[in-house]
């Protein structure tokens, strides 16, 4: 459960002494090319002012934000992430289940209808513990990703068409109004390819700093949450200088140069 395991993570790292910026953003960074790593980064909060934090890596894990966020930091870089997310988001809500009562103990279960219209639309149903099941997987009207996750809204028209289809296949009473809430737009980090990206970038002619370097992992689509861990596991091996993928060159940064 997402909404469990996310604060579940979080809880965890702030055991391990890391600190959480929210609501910032990342204005500027400071290259140290001769340890082949960044020295610092320049945060500005939702206050206006601003924060230097000390940093030899920098790891770029933003979802579907990703490319944008790649490119706003390395305007000049030769490379862009290949990701595709205005026709990549997915309309959801929620409904209880039918006779539901607070002391049936439910288990978790998913279900995929495929090609449930003619134009091959899908949608999946996935049963929670607490007595809702959660109606998602849905397509959406091709939109550019806004700037902030708050700015993501549901599409009230795709909202509607899914009802019908949610009666068909779902037990309820069809003769009567879907009463649904929570309902909500999800954009996945969708790379094209479609598999994930999780990469170091490096420099040729110089020898490879182990701690430093900018890492790269996204683009695991609607499995970010069921490969969360084990991407975390591979961008880990990264980290300690397993298998570099990307030339750090590609990123048009000159010697010394502050963004």
């Amino acid at each position: 459960d997402p909404e469990k395991f996310c604060p579940f993570l979080a809880e965890r790292f702030k055991e391990l002494g890391v600190e959480f910026e929210l609501s910032a953003n990342v204005t500027s960074i400071q290259l140290d090319y001769d340890k082949q790593s960044f020295s610092s980064v320049q945060l500005q909060r939702s206050s206006g002012s601003t924060h230097v934090v000390p940093c030899k890596a920098i790891f770029l894990a933003v979802g579907p934000w990703s490319d944008r966020g790649f490119s706003q930091l390395f305007p000049d870089a030769k490379t862009r992430l290949p990701m595709n997310s205005a026709h990549a988001a997915g309309n959801h809500f929620r409904i209880k289940i039918p006779g539901w009562k607070p002391d049936d103990k439910e288990d978790s279960v998913q279900v995929y209808y495929t090609n449930v219209t003619p134009d091959g639309s899908r949608f999946d149903v996935t049963s929670c513990t607490n007595g809702d099941l959660y109606i998602g997987g849905w397509g959406a009207i091709p939109e550019e990703i806004p700037e902030l996750a708050t700015s993501v809204h549901s599409q009230p028209s795709e909202v509607k068409a899914m009802i019908p289809f949610v009666k068909r296949y779902v037990n309820v009473d069809p003769s009567k109004e879907l009463e649904y809430f929570d309902a909500g737009r999800c954009y996945r980090p969708t790379a094209i390819p479609k598999r994930p990206m999780i990469t170091k970038t490096y420099r040729t002619r110089k020898s490879l700093s182990i701690s430093g370097g900018l890492f790269i992992n996204t683009g695991h689509s609607s499995n970010g949450i069921t490969l969360g861990l084990g991407s975390g596991k591979v961008a880990n091996k990264l980290v300690l200088g397993i298998t570099p993928s990307v030339e750090i060159s590609s990123l048009g940064l000159p010697e010394g140069a502050h963004l």
